[in-house]
């Protein structure tokens, strides 16, 4: 359904990022969804890359 309203529909990531964020790791965590595109990436993938925050891949989960 969102593929096909993706002409009308287009959330920015710094829109995404305002409403969704509620500190710094949301906002890595969205920014690195992003550079991802399409083909996604893991949340074990995303807890490496921020791993400063000693997140596990769960608690990417929890919070996308």
């Amino acid at each position: 359904m969102t593929a096909g309203l993706s002409d009308w529909i287009s959330f920015k990531p710094g829109y995404v990022q305002k409403v969704a964020c509620q500190d710094e790791v949301d906002f890595e965590i969205i920014t690195r969804l992003y550079q991802a595109g399409d083909g996604g990436i893991l949340p074990s993938n995303i807890a490496e890359g921020v791993s400063r925050y000693e997140l596990r891949r769960w608690d990417i989960t929890r919070r996308i």
